[in-house]
């Protein structure tokens, strides 16, 4: 038979001064059953910390009474401590005492045997116990995976419940909202947090969801609870059955200042090179044109609302254009004489790509300075 892999490995930490309690443990496991547990043993219970520590183990065998440091005292310390606090510890005994059992309850025992039972009893008990800790182990490690890929792509989760109107976060919706938790916001409040101009379509999406069951998938604005401008994307799915309405809640605050600062650029761009004496064309990866300034259309003798969109060698009405030619066959120019469809006159005109694959074409007339040149 197969081992289990290390991570669904029971591992029982004993802590008892006498002996003769290890090795008859030990034998049940070898004997009856206890495949896939693994049993450690401490006599000292002054050294039983620094072991859970260790090991950390799935489940504590504690005895009550022991010299230097009795089961209560050290069952109270365990509680105490984050590596422990949530391990079950079951408590052994000689004596079956009501109010002995009382007390270890009241400070966190999880269960109280008393000892030795049944090998069939004491290694389903412990197997029980064993396997509620490592389940709770792994849901603990998915909440925090859960958690910090919220943190890092700054989406949040949501649940609304349609009968109660009590809504439930998880961690990164309270850090996106900054709100303190664990506070319960109601739809009333979760709506007001939207600026005035989104307030609207949040309120309608969410009625839509509510009275006929239609999702929604939404950009807005917020207010922080801390007063702080924010761009979210909010997305919501009705469970009809279950009267609840879940879904995602992401910040996209970072998104659309690049989004802003990128349209910036770009008007930027296009009021200096309207001002140009040479012509700029730039074309995108269909090979349609996204902008030309003034001396573009001058040049090529062109009308920038005729032009706009079209694909570059279908808004030329010339066959034998280079310009066309090297757009059209991808191909980057650095200085290159040509005839282009304007057939009045000569334009000197380079092209090269850009990171996202705009090509820019520009081109100078240059007629005169040729003319000159035959002259001399």
């Amino acid at each position: 038979m197969n081992d289990p892999p290390a991570d669904r490995l029971i591992q029982i930490l004993l802590v008892d001064d006498q002996p003769t309690v290890h090795h008859l443990l030990h034998r049940m496991l070898m004997t009856q059953g206890g495949d896939g547990m693994v049993l450690h043993y401490v006599q000292d219970p002054l050294t039983a910390e620094t072991k859970a520590q260790e090991i950390q183990p799935a489940v504590i065998l504690l005895d009550l009474v022991m010299p230097g440091l009795d089961g209560l005292e050290l069952l109270r310390r365990f509680r105490a401590h984050v590596v422990t606090r949530d391990v079950p510890i079951v408590m052994l005994s000689i004596v079956e005492d009501p109010h002995m059992k009382a007390e270890a309850f009241a400070l966190g025992a999880s269960d109280y045997i008393t000892k030795l039972p049944d090998a069939v009893e004491m290694i389903a008990r412990l197997r029980h116990h064993g396997n509620a800790r490592l389940t709770q182990r792994h849901l603990e490690k998915s909440q925090q995976l859960l958690a910090e890929t919220e943190r890092i792509g700054k989406v949040g989760g949501w649940t609304f419940d349609i009968d109660t109107g009590q809504s439930t976060w998880t961690e990164e919706m309270y850090r996106i909202r900054e709100w303190d938790h664990p506070h319960a916001p109601t739809l009333a409040e979760i709506v007001d947090s939207y600026t005035p101009a989104s307030r609207p379509v949040i309120a309608q999406a969410v009625q839509r969801a509510l009275e006929q069951g239609e999702p929604f998938d939404v950009e807005l604005e917020i207010i922080t609870a801390k007063g702080h401008l924010r761009h979210v994307h909010a997305i919501g799915k009705p469970d009809v059955q279950r009267r609840k309405i879940s879904g995602f809640f992401q910040d996209i605050t970072e998104r659309k200042q690049s989004e802003w600062a990128l349209r910036e650029s770009e008007r930027q761009m296009q009021e200096i090179a309207a001002t140009l004496a040479e012509g700029l064309c730039v074309v995108d990866q269909r090979e349609r044109i996204t902008f030309i300034n003034p001396a573009a259309c001058m040049l090529l003798g062109w009308q920038e609302e005729a032009v706009l969109g079209k694909i570059f060698h279908l808004a030329c009405p010339g066959s034998t254009c280079l310009l066309c030619a090297v757009l059209r066959d991808n191909t980057v120019v650095t200085t290159e004489d040509a005839w282009l469809c304007h057939r009045d006159r000569v334009n000197l005109f380079q092209t090269g790509n850009d990171a996202e694959s705009r090509r820019y074409c520009f081109c100078l007339d240059i007629s005169d300075w040729l003319w000159y040149e035959r002259l001399t």
